[in-house]
């Protein structure tokens, strides 16, 4: 009698998998990782302040600082800890590319928004007369910071150390691990609002944790309406080179 050959179980190893796992970053990794990074931030910021100190407005000590505050205190714990999580980069932090007629659409939506935000924000700072003056010195520091770029070698620094370094490393943190580790516990929409705030509070002063909220949300509908981190850096990368040309009526390019 011959055995039945449908019954028969084969034992045999299953192929080792070398690929990470896809992304399995929750709202307690997202949370964690923003703890993580106020205590970095905090600690690097001391470090940053005296550099700026010493060279306040020159686009060098900007850049100094910058490496203690978003290289040192968010980059490298988000970096560390995807990793000892075992976790996919590419699914993590959203890395997938964006066709450039989708990039030059949201360009253009997120220029208006922009201009439309910081309107916004000059009719809400005099609802916040007692931060007047930190919103002066803020805004005094910038202007400093572009006056002082004159030659094409300070500008190239200016925009590495305002545009390029901020929008990458925050929108890695915020828009790849904490929004997507929210919203893998949760709805898009509350990721999105929940996300947005952590990213208005660490601005501190009112009228910016408001505007920026918006802005952190606004960036977050790109994130899940696109699916690719890219859309929001460059976003993130026109917002804060937008800002400056506006405050100093576009001397760069003068």
């Amino acid at each position: 009698m011959n055995p039945d050959k449908s019954s028969t179980v084969i034992d045999a190893p299953m192929p080792a998998d070398t690929e990470r796992p896809v992304s399995s970053v929750t709202h307690r990794d997202a949370l964690k990782i923003f703890a993580i990074f106020l205590i970095f931030s905090f600690a690097m910021s001391i470090v940053s302040q005296t550099f700026i100190k010493t060279s306040p407005t020159t686009p060098l000590g900007l850049l100094y600082a910058l490496f203690f505050s978003h290289i040192l205190g968010i980059l490298a714990p988000v970096i560390i800890y995807i990793y000892s999580k075992g976790c996919n980069f590419r699914e993590t932090l959203n890395l997938r590319p964006v066709s450039l007629p989708v990039l030059l659409i949201v360009s253009l939506v997120s220029i208006i928004f922009f201009v439309a935000l910081n309107m916004f924000q000059g009719l809400i700072e005099p609802l916040f007369k007692p931060y007047a003056k930190d919103m002066i010195v803020y805004q005094d520091f910038i202007t400093g910071l572009v006056s002082a770029s004159q030659s094409p070698g300070n500008i190239f620094l200016l925009v590495l150390g305002i545009g390029i370094i901020p929008a990458v490393a925050e929108e890695i943190l915020f828009r790849g691990i904490i929004l997507n580790g929210l919203k893998n516990s949760s709805t898009a929409v509350k990721a999105i609002v929940l996300s947005g705030l952590l990213f208005g509070i660490i601005h501190i002063l009112p009228p910016q944790v408001i505007s920026v909220s918006i802005l952190g949300m606004f960036f977050g509908v790109l994130l899940v309406k696109t699916r690719s981190i890219i859309t929001t850096i460059w976003c993130h990368f026109l917002n804060n080179t937008l800002i400056i040309l506006m405050m100093l009526g576009m001397p760069i390019l003068n």
